[in-house]
């Protein structure tokens, strides 16, 4: 895990260690923990401030493990942003160690996993609940996402609307992760994806971190790599532009087109960039790894 701080070449912002420091410039700010993954957070256009958090985790050589977490506060609820940074600090903490491979083969590493993956919903939930009580307004809430490298083996998490894509250099594009919201309800019920998300509840989040949280079951999924490819993270302030896997796809080969040089944090500044360009009206996060 690289400790070292540099600048982004894109932006010129300087490039945090793993967690953020929260002292620092919250609105705009670049992660990079090893040469095959970044983030960048951004307050995007619109919004007075940025409710998105986002936690990076990762050893050399590439492949070998990363965490990402991707956290957006709710906007509803006051101290969101507080909400959100806790979220992602405290469950990074825990995906950042290798995984156990269990005792029995796969099926017991699969149950090591998920042990893994609950206790870091449990500790998210838990430092969101005390950042609330210690504001005294006890609404704080937030979504999260996370994905976990290990080899060729993605795991992936998601509670609430930011998302994790697989980009494979050859094959068709994945969405990782379901959305707990409206539209992914109207979306199961046989409405058109793009349909269901142009109504006006389709951003209303059916589950979330924080108080009165309906259930924080962490949904952990396991993907076998079949070839190189992108691993994304993100909120939806970046796939509200482009929310279909092919629609992602398409903008991310677009950014990489670009000129950009072909590498985590400027294809993730790219990524930011082109939110923006869009009209950037909600906070924006992406985060990247080059993974099989």
């Amino acid at each position: 895990m690289s400790e070292e701080a540099g600048f982004c070449e894109a932006c010129g912002a300087a490039v945090s260690t793993p967690l953020h420091d929260e002292e620092g410039d919250r609105n705009h700010f670049v992660l990079a923990p090893a040469s095959w993954v970044a983030g960048v957070c951004d307050r995007g256009q619109v919004d007075r401030g940025n409710e998105d958090a986002l936690a990076l985790a990762a050893a050399e050589p590439q492949g070998s493990h990363a965490a990402l977490v991707v956290c957006d506060g709710v906007t509803s609820a006051p101290d969101s942003d507080v909400a959100s940074l806790a979220a992602a600090r405290a469950a990074l903490a825990i995906l950042a160690a290798p995984f156990s491979k269990g005792l029995g083969g796969q099926s017991s590493a699969v149950v090591a996993a998920g042990r893994t993956f609950d206790r870091a919903i449990r500790e998210a939930q838990a430092a969101v609940l005390r950042e609330s009580e210690r504001s005294g307004v006890r609404t704080g809430a937030s979504t999260i996402a996370g994905a976990v490298v290990a080899g060729n083996v993605v795991w992936t998490i998601g509670i609430g609307d930011s998302r994790v894509y697989l980009i494979p250099d050859e094959g068709k594009p994945l969405m990782l992760t379901t959305d707990d919201s409206m539209a992914e309800f109207l979306i199961a019920s046989g409405v058109p994806r793009a349909d269901a998300e142009d109504t006006p509840i389709s951003h209303t989040i059916t589950r979330w971190l924080g108080v009165d949280a309906p259930d924080i079951d962490p949904h952990a999924r396991r993907f076998e790599l079949s070839g190189p490819g992108w691993l994304l993270v993100c909120s939806d302030g970046l796939w509200n532009y482009a929310s279909d896997e092919k629609d992602m796809a398409a903008v991310f080969a677009q950014v990489r087109a670009s000129g950009v040089p072909d590498e985590p944090l400027a294809l993730a500044h790219g990524m930011v960039q082109w939110a923006n360009d869009q009209g950037g009206s909600d906070n924006i996060t992406a985060a990247l790894a080059r993974v099989g």
